[in-house]
């Protein structure tokens, strides 16, 4: 017979027998069906303890008697005890000893309610900083992830998530005006894009956030800084110039250069600014056009001015501004100090002083600078004086050559920067710059993170002058030059021991907000609006019913269908060119017309717009002329439709066990959608066979990184290495692989080839060359 106190216990288990400690057991374990012991049970118990030490026993059988009654699910304890001097312990314990284990506070709910005081504040903050210090120094220790757990588990009090927006009342009567700034940006921002992409240059998108950079800390700029929810500090776009260095120079370092020549790419996004505090940063819009290339010429230099040029002509804004080009070298102040025999060690204090007296109204800054680092007051003064010179390139050019024809060696690296800076104006010339150059000899830039030591060649700005507070300040509406220090800096680590070179790389970035500002673009966009009004006046007055036209500032290539109806538009839609001609060749009566246009239109809309809109030009007002577009002119009836997309198949490579469970039909459907837009990349023609496999990530990634498809030897020895790589259940799924691969591309000559997984929304592409 078992007593009322004893236990079951296994061998080796964790609870002891009730000598000595009855006590402390937690009634759970006593009663009811056998637990498992949790941290509550330890809780019971120290509750239990805690008591004992808050309340002295005289006598063992006083303890005993009283332990007894506090164990009871009423929890008796001394009157005393529930004085208010106790009043602190008495809650304390009354939680811990609740018989409801689900209702007794966890180790940490204990710590981080205010029931335990910590009273020795000195200690405990020191205790603190020494954690913190070495959590820091220990990024994957525990004590950091729980910090950052911890951190994240915050909640944003009512006042301050009320703050972080600004107060903003719409007036209801402006809408118009909202209406109408919404169109010019969208009107800028095509003009732009057109531009780039007459040069050749293709949309890269970067990321919104780049982990934190010293190209940021080490100068003044008020960019934004974050924590991950795991750790890694990130800092929002300051300018889409480190990001787009970042990326680059990665992409470089890890594939090479891959036959790189010459790479055209264009940005419009957003880059972030430090606002007030607690509230919503301020967000700008910046366009950025850039070249990498490996050769060495100083062409693409001047076909940046020219894309420079080509922006401000197409916004009108040199008409009203007289906006000219502004020349500098990033080598060119070292090359003057060098000459005027500045000591090498002193140089670079003496350029940061450069750098930034260019915000100084006065103009002794440098001097007196120069004159602390003792260099003489008469020397001082010439370096002053010629750092005051700004002015057209020919002239300050002519006055520069002086200095080098001494045979110093500041005079032949002066005259090496002269001959560049001459070849890059002459190109640009040759490349139809007509616009005035200047040549100054401050540093300058678009914004203040691009310091001097981040060029390697020629700056320039777009600027004009201005006056303001009456005094003559610059306007500047864009800023580049050639950039190599960035690739450089954000070269990955294991790369920058290594010899093989990075390429160039030349690029301008353009202040989207100056151009919105300025009243000449408002006005160029608004008279482009008018001359549509006088159009559709034009239309209804001659009582034509349908109009299809297309513009010359689009970006793509199709048109606008309008129908008036009662006097106005009563309809307004976008059709490409190639529906156009399918609908217009296959379906003489039109009857399914509503599969592009879902507004009621009659059916017989190709044959009235036939009829009615023979090729003519209509003049407005303005002077700006739009054609009609008919079916002998734009519509060519014998072109061909526009094409489908490339044609996806896929194969299924699944574990035999759960093979019958999935529905082939439906992963093709989801498959289809996802792939989508990348089929229409490619032509009807091309093929793209899909493969879905269900195994890890990690199988894919090895099968990829290892698999050769370029000729048939180099396949079987990349299959045979891929093998040995793959745990042995897998190997039956990659033989099946393999073998249909093979015959794909190397019977059936497929090239393009997509690894997919099932689980997860991983895929990787792979393209054959031969």
């Amino acid at each position: 017979q078992k007593s009322s106190w004893s236990l079951e216990i296994k061998d080796g288990g964790l609870i002891s027998t009730p000598v000595g400690t009855t006590f402390y057991i937690a009634p759970e374990l006593l009663t009811g069906p056998r637990v498992a012991p949790t941290e509550k049970v330890d809780i019971y118990s120290l509750g239990v303890t805690f008591f004992e030490m808050c309340y002295p026993f005289n006598t063992s059988m006083e303890r005993a008697k009283i332990l007894c009654e506090l164990r009871r699910p009423e929890i008796n304890v001394p009157n005393h005890f529930r004085q208010k001097s106790f009043s602190r312990h008495y809650e304390l314990v009354v939680q811990m000893l609740n018989h409801e284990s689900d209702k007794r506070p966890s180790a940490n709910t204990l710590l981080e309610s205010n029931i335990i005081p910590f009273e020795q504040e000195e200690q405990y903050e020191q205790l603190l900083d020494r954690m913190i210090n070495s959590t820091n120094n220990d990024l994957q220790s525990f004590y950091y992830r729980k910090t950052i757990t911890k951190l994240f588990q915050r909640k944003n009090n009512i006042a301050r998530d009320a703050t972080f927006d600004s107060d903003i009342e719409i007036d209801f009567n402006k809408l118009e005006i909202f209406h109408r700034d919404s169109r010019v940006y969208a009107s800028i921002r095509n003009s732009f894009i057109r531009i780039f992409e007459k040069y050749g240059a293709f949309l890269m998108r970067l990321p919104i956030f780049i982990p934190d950079t010293s190209i940021y800390s080490k100068n003044e700029c008020s960019n934004l800084k974050f924590i991950s929810s795991t750790g890694l500090i990130v800092s929002l776009a300051f300018d889409s110039k480190v990001p787009l260095a970042r990326f680059i120079a990665r992409c470089v370092s890890h594939h090479g250069l891959n036959g790189l020549t010459t790479l055209k790419c264009y940005q419009i996004g957003s880059v972030y600014r430090e606002g007030v505090t607690e509230m919503h940063p301020r967000e700008l819009t910046e366009c950025g056009f850039d070249i990498i290339f490996t050769q060495s010429t100083f062409l693409p230099d001047a076909e940046i001015l020219a894309v420079s040029q080509d922006v401000i002509e197409e916004l009108q804004l040199h008409k009203k501004r007289n906006v000219f080009i502004r020349l500098n070298h990033s080598q060119l102040l070292r090359s003057i100090l060098i000459f005027f025999d500045v000591p090498i060690d002193k140089i670079s204090s003496i350029l940061a002083a450069i750098n930034k007296s260019r915000f100084d109204s006065t103009n002794t800054t440098v001097a007196m600078h120069l004159i602390e680092n003792g260099i003489s007051e008469q020397t001082a003064n010439r370096i002053q004086t010629l750092l005051d010179k700004d002015g057209p390139f020919d002239e300050i050019i002519t006055h520069l050559k002086g200095f080098s024809k001494a045979k110093t060696e500041g005079s032949k690296l002066l005259k090496n920067i002269v001959d560049e800076l001459e070849k890059i104006v002459q190109y640009a010339r040759w490349f139809g710059v007509t616009m005035p150059i200047h040549l100054t000899l401050r540093f300058m830039t678009l914004n203040p993170i691009l310091d001097i030591n981040t060029f390697s060649g020629f700056i320039f700005q777009l600027a004009s002058v201005v006056q303001r507070k009456k005094r003559s300040v610059y306007e500047v509406y864009a800023g580049g030059g050639r950039y190599d220090p960035l690739l450089a800096h954000f070269r990955r680590p294991s790369q920058k021991t290594l010899s093989n070179d990075l390429p160039h790389i030349v690029g301008v970035s353009f202040d989207m907000e100056r151009f919105l500002q300025h009243s000449t673009t408002l006005t160029t966009i608004s008279n482009r609006l008018i001359n549509f009004e006088i159009l559709d006046q034009y239309c209804v007055s001659c009582g034509y019913t349908y109009l299809i036209y297309g513009r010359d500032d689009s970006i793509d290539e199709g048109f606008r269908f309008r129908m008036y109806e009662n006097g106005k538009v009563f309809n307004d839609k976008r059709f490409s060119s190639g529906q156009i001609v399918q609908y217009y060749r296959t379906d003489s009566n039109n009857t399914n017309l509503n599969n592009i246009n879902n507004s009621g239109v009659s059916s017989n809309l190709f044959n009235d717009t036939e009829q009615s809109l023979q090729p003519q030009i209509l003049s407005t007002s303005s002077g700006t002329s739009i054609k009609n577009v008919s079916s002998s002119s734009s519509l060519n009836a014998n072109s061909e439709p526009v094409s489908a997309g490339a044609q996806l198949n896929f194969y299924l490579y699944f574990i035999e066990a759960m093979h019958k469970s999935i529905s082939k039909k439906k992963i093709e459907n989801q498959l289809q959608y996802k792939f989508s837009s990348i089929s229409t990349l490619f032509t009807s023609k091309s093929r793209i066979e899909i493969f879905v496999f269900d195994v890890p990530d990690s199988i894919l990634t090895t099968l990829i990184s290892t698999l050769c498809i370029e000729d048939e030897v180099s396949y079987y020895k990349s299959l045979r290495l891929t093998i040995e790589q793959i745990p042995t259940r897998f190997h039956d799924t990659i033989n099946r692989f393999s073998d249909q691969l093979k015959e794909l591309r190397f019977v059936k000559k497929s090239k393009l080839f997509v690894i997919v997984s099932y689980k997860t929304d991983f895929y990787r592409f792979m393209a054959a060359c031969t």
